[in-house]
């Protein structure tokens, strides 16, 4: 596995890419984030039928990263009402029933007030041991963002330092500068092992 993933930003047809800044999917190494993904172009249907009409656009999307459905492992909807929930879920289920996706559904404001649900979906692509790679990465990436949450706390106690305080973009770059390798060498040790 490359120490630099290759990274590819994979274009949708949603309007709103080039004005917020963001790309359908994200493929690095062998990882593929969908962005949220609304129902563009189907309005006026049915929860279940923009439920479909997501589920479509983020399957261009994984094709286009050479992925497919069964590689995705995490999908989040969200639902402009809560009482849609059975109705998205059937149609989630059409798709991903055999598949069983680690899935959370969030009800919340989404950006189109026709929209009744957008869903992203994360996953691996196709490639030879695409799952043992994946994994791989995921447990780097996971080792990595403990190891910042270790320095994060031990900053925190060796500065007394509140929440909101270590949030701010200063301090982060000072935790990032100090050298704290002597409480990250039993701790990533153990989540590596």
């Amino acid at each position: 596995m490359s120490s630099n993933p290759t990274r590819k930003n994979i274009a949708g047809t949603s309007p709103y890419e080039p004005i917020i800044g963001f790309s359908r999917a994200v493929r690095i190494g062998n990882v593929v984030h969908v962005s949220g993904s609304g129902p563009v172009g189907a309005e006026e249907l049915s929860a279940a039928e923009q439920t479909r009409a997501a589920l479509r656009i983020i399957e261009a999307a994984l094709t286009q990263a050479g992925a497919s459905f069964e590689h995705v492992v995490r999908t989040r909807m969200f639902l402009a009402h809560a009482e849609d929930w059975e109705e998205v879920g059937r149609s989630h289920g059409e798709v991903f029933g055999a598949i069983r996706p680690a899935t959370t559904m969030v009800v919340a404001a989404l950006l189109n007030p026709k929209w009744r649900v957008e869903i992203e979906a994360f996953g691996g692509y196709k490639q030879s041991g695409w799952g043992r790679k994946m994994g791989a990465e995921v447990l780097n990436n996971y080792t990595e963002m403990k190891a910042v949450t270790i320095r994060l706390q031990a900053f925190s106690t060796l500065a007394h330092l509140d929440c909101e305080q270590i949030c701010r973009a200063d301090v982060v770059s000072a935790v990032q500068s100090l050298s704290l390798s002597f409480i990250l060498a039993g701790n990533v040790q153990a989540i590596n092992s």
